[in-house]
């Protein structure tokens, strides 16, 4: 905050010692060796003593804006998109988006960027190694008010690896009750299906396809994989935050861990859970 002028009440003859007598000019700078900084030689040739400005007039042009608040949905036509990279064997890329909005992403593997608030369109994606290699490429689409994950993930049963968007935006949910959906990362297995707590939720779900959403009580499940076979081929323990939508993703074998995982991720980031 700028320094306040303090008035001081003094004595008529006192005015004298303060403000000193106008004089007589032909430049700025002769009236500020004279009188001091600020001072200014007016149009009528005289010194001018400085302008003060009252604190009140400041103008504070900060931007406060948050492009990386999802609640925030001002500013126009605006899509909400993250990106995810669950490739296994790569570790580290930079996801180039092109499009309504240019982006660049450099994250590790495992990795879930936060929500950012871009321009609706269509974007090229190119994924690139740590050493400029092109990976991939693909070609994604966002939606006005619509939240998409840009999913890099992994190699499909051709061992190519693939771009897929998984759309996040199912309606909201009461206070004690999760919503989730089931996405197929675990490449290469084209097919996968999954029980919870021993009710089937999706059979055959193909690498990179989305089923659901479901709804359970918010709290603690019993997830199950099954690749074939009448049992599930591993089981997780996993939470369902209530009041929440999640997306539940199969992620590839083996994780960095050495098991086969899973990622329950919500809006504000992502939990992964091993075998049971």
């Amino acid at each position: 905050m700028a320094g306040r002028w303090i008035g001081l009440v003094l004595p008529l003859a006192a005015c004298s010692l303060l403000v000193p007598d106008i004089t007589p000019c032909t430049e700025d700078a002769g009236c500020e060796r004279l009188w001091g900084p600020g001072w200014t030689c007016s149009a009528s040739g005289d010194c001018a003593p400085p302008v003060l400005t009252d604190d009140s007039a400041e103008v504070d042009d900060t931007d406060v804006s948050d492009d990386t608040d999802p609640g925030d949905d001002t500013g126009g036509d605006r899509g909400w998109l993250r990106v995810l990279h669950i490739a296994e064997d790569v570790a580290t890329v930079t996801v180039h988006l092109r499009g309504p909005a240019d982006a660049d992403h450099t994250l590790g593997r495992d990795e879930l960027t936060p929500y950012v608030r871009t321009t609706p369109g269509t974007f090229d994606v190119d994924i690139r190694s740590s050493s400029n290699a092109l990976l991939t490429s693909g070609r994604i689409n966002v939606s006005t008010d619509d939240f998409t994950t840009l999913v890099f993930g992994g190699h499909d049963v051709y061992n190519t690896l693939q771009v897929f968007q998984v759309d996040e935006s199912f309606d909201a949910v009461d206070s004690d009750t999760a919503r989730f959906q089931v996405v197929n990362g675990a490449a290469p297995h084209d097919r996968i299906s999954v029980s919870m707590d021993g009710y089937l939720v999706t059979e055959r779900l193909p690498f990179g396809d989305t089923s659901g959403p479901e709804e359970r009580p918010g709290g603690n499940h019993m997830l199950g994989l099954l690749l074939g076979g009448a049992g599930p081929s591993s089981v997780y323990r996993i939470d369902l935050p209530a009041a929440e939508n999640v997306t539940v993703y199969f992620l590839p074998d083996p994780f960095p861990n050495g098991d086969r995982s899973v990622m329950v991720a919500d809006r504000d980031g992502r939990q992964i859970y091993g075998e049971d």
